[in-house]
This record gives C-alpha cells, structure tokens and sequence, in this order.
C-alpha cells in the first residue's frame, strides 16, 4: 500500500477518534445533564410532598386533637347537638375542614353531616355514612389517625375516621369510646392552593399530564390510597425549572463550541498533515514513478524535512539517466563488436576457402611434375639430362614445401 494511501487512511482514523471523542464528550455531558435533573426533580418531589404534608396536616390535627378528649367521651355518652355546634364553631373553619361528624362505639352516626357551616349536610350523596363499615371499625392500628381517599359526585374528598380516647391513653392503643369524623374536599379551590403554594401545575387523574415533562419542565405523579390501599386520587404535577432551562441552554452551547472546536481542530490537522506530510509524499512518489524532477523544483528549494530527500531523488534520477546511457552505449558497442566478428569469421571462412582451393590447384599439378621426374629419372638419361631432371624435381619439392609453410 502507498504511503499517502496509508495517510489517507490515517487521516480518517483521526476524523474518527475526534468524532468518538466529542460524542464521549457530549454523553458525558448528557449525563451530567440528567443527573442534575434528577436531582432537581428530586428536590422538587420533596419539596412539593413537605408543603402538600403541610397543607393536609390542618385537619389532620383536628382529627387528633379532638378526638383525643374526655369531653367528646362525655358528649359521646350524652349526645347533644348544641354542645357539638359550640366546641366545633370556629375549628372547623380554623382548620380547613368541609364536613364533620361524631360516632359512638360500635360506628353509628350521632350527628348529622355537618359542613364547615356547622350546618346539615342536605346532599345525601355527600353526606357521610350513618354507620361505619367493620373495614373502618377493623382496621389496623397503623391505619387509626392516617387518612383515607374516596371519589363522590362533588369531587374527591380526604378523610380521617379519628378514634376517640381519654387522656389518660398517652400512647392511643387502648379502647375506642368512638369516631371523629372529619373530611376535606380536593376541590379546584383546594388544588389551586397547591399550586400557589408548590408553584407547579397540578392535575387529578388526568391520563395525559405526562406530555407536561419536557426538558425545562419535571414532571412526576403522587398517588393517595383508601384503606383497601387502591389508589384514589392520583395527582399529576409539572413545574417549571428556569435552572433547568438556563442550565440546558448552557449545556447545548458548551456543547456546539466543543462540536465547532473539534471541527476546526479536525479540519486544520487535516489539512496540516495534507500540506506538510501527504502531498509531499505523493509529489516525491509520482517524480521516482515518472522520473520527472521538474514536480520537485519547488521543494528541493524550500526548508521542509522534505529537502534532502528530493535532492537525493534528483541525484538518483540524474544517476539513472546516467547508467541508462551508459549501457545503452555498451548495448551498441556490443553489437558492433558482434557485427566486426561476424565480419572476421566470414573473412577467416573466406580465406580458408582459398587456401584449401590454391591448395589443391597448385599441389596436383606439382605432384604431377614430381611423379613424371620420378619416371624420367628411372628412364636412360645422359648427365646433362639427368642434371636437368635432378633440378626440377628440386624445385618442384621446394614449391610444395613453400605451399606447405603458406598453407
């Protein structure tokens, strides 16, 4: 793989590694966020269950108090109505209380249902029940000053069925002389207190208040049981949180400097590594491919890291052009030298052929001569003839030995 093929690669590693970093970044800040809407939501939760504890605690001490009094035993014994209106006159609207009413031992009902008026109860749905049911009269001790929830055609309503006990019962375990009732509707009225009070939207069993959350927004649901431990109201609260909001605008800007820093960051190394490291690679790569020095006119003149090494490929090219000549003339010198050999073994082949040929042109002959002085010399001859033969078979020996040495 190439070099600059390689630092491509490396290029998107590092695009990569900075996307993972700033989406690590921004989880983190994600979390961060989430955690301290949590406990904001968290906060809020306890605050708004402390004041609605404090909101209900009204009649709540009523139910102790009045029940816990050895005069309500007495009046219990010897019900008369116009003591209950005496005692009662201004504690039920002291305390907030929309109905009330007393009941002996065994459950039954001694007053009427009276309102806050102090006055009877005429609605008959509303009016509380004449005699108590064993669910009310059976329940356990936990249950004895806690409250329970019921719906009516008015409206959701919260209610106490107090025990009545003497004094004397400093810890309310003992026998019980009879019933306080005492009752509280969660009326528009009653829940717009809530709201002024908790600064937060509030909703009554409505299914769809959990479109109220939103990121500047909690939102969370309290529900309030009856003594079956069925949930009768169910109370849908959102508030809004300006911390939130502004901490979330913070966040969101926190986050896109990041995003905008990571980017240009990204973007300036790119384009660092492209201009010092991938682009000079890929020119040294494409000048030893082409064997063109021109490409590395610019860098062999420049002071980058790059220098020296574009002077050596020059050289190198300079060098190779220089060893190409050079066998190039050898190439032809070679050949030359082939073509004069050819040449010589031709001549050699060319002068052999005339020698074998004068060779034997000019032996037959002289054999001839030598063989007839051989038969001349065998013949009668007188000296001078004989002297005569004797030389020209010399010469004819010396002529064949003269071819022989040339040969």
């Amino acid at each position: 793989m190439k070099v600059y093929i390689q630092l491509i690669i490396l290029q998107a590693v590092l695009l990569l590694l900075f996307s993972a970093l700033f989406v690590g970044i921004n989880r983190k800040s994600q979390q961060h966020l989430t955690h301290v809407y949590e406990s904001l939501e968290a906060k809020e939760s306890l605050t708004f269950d402390q004041l609605i504890k404090l909101k209900r605690e009204s009649i709540r001490t009523l139910a102790l108090d009045y029940s816990y009094w050895q005069d309500m035993i007495d009046w219990i014994e010897d019900p008369q109505i116009d003591w209950v209106k005496d005692q009662f006159e201004e504690s039920l609207n002291t305390y907030a209380a929309d109905l009330f009413c007393i009941y002996d031992a065994g459950g039954k009902r001694l007053t009427p249902t009276l309102n806050s008026e102090l006055a009877e109860e005429t609605n008959r749905d509303e009016q509380l029940p004449d005699q108590l049911s064993d669910l009310i009269l059976n329940r356990p001790q936990s249950q004895w000053f806690e409250a329970t929830f019921e719906q009516t055609p008015q409206g959701i309503r919260e209610l106490y069925y107090a025990p009545v006990q003497p004094q004397s019962d400093s810890n309310r375990t003992g026998k019980h002389y009879g019933y306080l009732a005492i009752a509280r509707y969660w009326d528009q009225a009653f829940i717009q207190q809530l709201e002024t009070l908790t600064g937060s939207t509030i909703r009554i069993n409505d299914t769809d208040s959990a479109t109220l959350q939103s990121a500047a927004h909690i939102a969370f649901t309290r529900h309030y049981y009856n003594y079956q431990g069925a949930p009768v109201p169910s109370l849908h609260i959102s508030k809004a949180l300006p911390v939130a909001t502004e901490l979330i605008q913070q966040e969101t800007q926190h986050r896109t400097q990041i995003l905008i820093a990571f980017t240009v960051g990204g973007i300036c190394l790119l384009a660092f590594i492209h201009h010092t490291i991938s682009r000079p690679l890929r020119t040294l790569s494409t000048a030893m491919e082409t064997g063109d020095n021109h490409t590395l006119d610019a860098m062999t003149h420049s002071k980058s890291e790059f220098t020296h090494l574009s002077n050596l490929i020059v050289e190198n090219t300079k060098q190779k052009k220089q060893l190409q000549a050079e066998i190039e003339n050898r190439l032809k010198f070679e050949a030359e030298l082939l073509t004069a050999k050819t040449r010589v073994e031709q001549a050699n082949r060319a002068k052999a052929q005339f020698l074998a040929n004068i060779s034997h042109e000019t032996r037959t002959p002289l054999h001839t001569i030598s063989g007839f002085t051989d038969l001349l010399s065998e013949s009668p001859l007188d000296d001078d003839q004989r002297t005569t033969l004797k030389h020209i078979q010399e010469n004819a020996d010396h002529l064949v030995k003269m071819l022989s040495d040339i040969i």
